[in-house]
């Protein structure tokens, strides 16, 4: 991994991408999570949003699950709008590729939910020059209420883009940075 990996986090709600990702942030990895764009845009406008917009990623379950429908919303017909890649290029992971060019380094993204995002890695695989990985977290039996995350994971298992998949136990953070050490471990091989 000297010149750098990019791990993709693909999976439903609630299943331990952020917990995840947390144990690859410990390792130096740079996070990017592309729900946060969504997240920044929409929290404003919904009840109660506006006290976790300095706090992506520490929202209340119970409130992020009410809100949910809304913000899948806002965010699809923002890409109606604006194009397919309209929440990628409103992350910064196009300035850390441009900036990193040959140097990407280490990144971890989460929150990649829709066919068009995994496209977006897949085609601009040249250009950033370092191995994708596509990991898929999941718990077993919980299937995500949104149907185009489904399909996201469909279309990957369909056409063999994942990597490797990580079994998340609720409860049990602690299987998770033995899942991002086996996931190092494979990269490096």
């Amino acid at each position: 991994m000297e010149s750098g990996a990019i791990i993709v986090l693909i999976g439903g709600s609630g299943v331990g991408k952020d917990t995840l990702a947390k144990h690859f942030v410990d390792k130096n990895f740079k996070k990017i999570t592309l729900g946060d764009a969504v997240k920044k845009e929409v929290y404003p406008n919904i009840p109660g949003g506006e006290k976790y917009l300095d706090k992506l990623g520490q929202e209340n379950r119970a409130w992020k699950n009410e809100a949910r429908d809304g913000i899948i919303l806002h965010a699809e017909m923002a890409k109606v709008k604006n194009g397919p890649f309209y929440w990628i290029n409103k992350t910064d992971l196009i300035n850390v590729l441009d900036k990193r060019k040959d140097k990407v380094g280490n990144i971890i993204v989460t929150d990649c939910r829709r066919i068009e995002e995994i496209h977006w890695f897949l085609s601009h695989r040249n250009r950033i020059k370092v191995p994708i990985y596509f990991v898929h977290v999941f718990v077993d039996g919980l299937i995500d209420s949104d149907y185009k995350t489904n399909q996201a994971i469909e279309y990957c298992y369909n056409n063999k883009i994942f990597s490797a998949k990580v079994e998340s136990v609720i409860g049990k953070p602690e299987e998770l940075a033995n899942a991002a050490n086996d996931i190092l471990k494979a990269i490096k091989k």
